[in-house]
């Protein structure tokens, strides 16, 4: 009887753990930080895939001088190449995902300066119209929480630099996740059977 009490609240707790969600936290600014949490446990993807990625010293002395030689500022088209970036990735992973995800846009801040007045009033346009853009497709699609008072994105005549910074949080529980690659599994495998046949 005694194992069968320890099998059943092993069993207990790995339900309880499928319900308690897993965060992805994605930090920009000078640096990008990509965090997984769960419970009081934090990793670090990127120390993670260094850790595991087959490489040698100097590889790694090579990322950390070119930490310590970045610059402090991203051009306009840096900001508006990532913002692009991030947007296709977000919808390519979320696209089976978006239903069980909850989003929570801690904060965005977009300072849009160029060296001439007129480019930074089109680069405003165009970054603004991306991001809020981006918003309102979370909106859409996942249940966001956000305040509107942490987006800001706003043109800066008084200077040549222009400054991103952005913090989100992605939450799933695992049980979702689960069904979620249930759902993808399929999918993934009649593209594989498909691109078999055309060979």
């Amino acid at each position: 009887m005694i194992v069968l009490y320890i099998i059943l609240a092993l069993l207990f707790l790995v339900l309880i753990a499928l319900f308690i969600d897993v965060s992805l936290v994605v930090s920009i600014s000078q640096n990008t930080e990509f965090k997984i949490r769960y419970l009081f446990f934090s990793w670090d993807i990127e120390a993670l895939v260094e850790k595991f990625a087959k490489g040698d010293d100097e590889k790694e002395e090579a990322v950390e001088k070119e930490k310590k030689t970045k610059k402090s500022h991203r051009s306009i088209d840096e900001i508006i190449a990532v913002i692009e970036k991030i947007t296709e990735l977000i919808k390519a992973v979320l696209k089976e995902f978006c239903r069980y995800v909850r989003l929570k846009i801690c904060h965005v801040f977009v300072r849009v300066a160029t060296e001439d007045a007129a480019k930074t009033a089109r680069c405003y346009a165009a970054v603004s119209g991306v991001v809020f853009g981006l918003v309102a497709l979370f909106d859409n699609t996942m249940s966001v929480k956000k305040s509107d008072k942490k987006i800001k994105v706003f043109p800066d005549f008084t200077t040549e630099e222009s400054e991103f910074s952005m913090k989100i949080i992605l939450k799933i529980k695992p049980i979702h996740a689960l069904f979620a690659v249930m759902h993808l599994l399929p999918l993934f495998m009649n593209r594989k059977v498909g691109r078999k046949n055309e060979q």
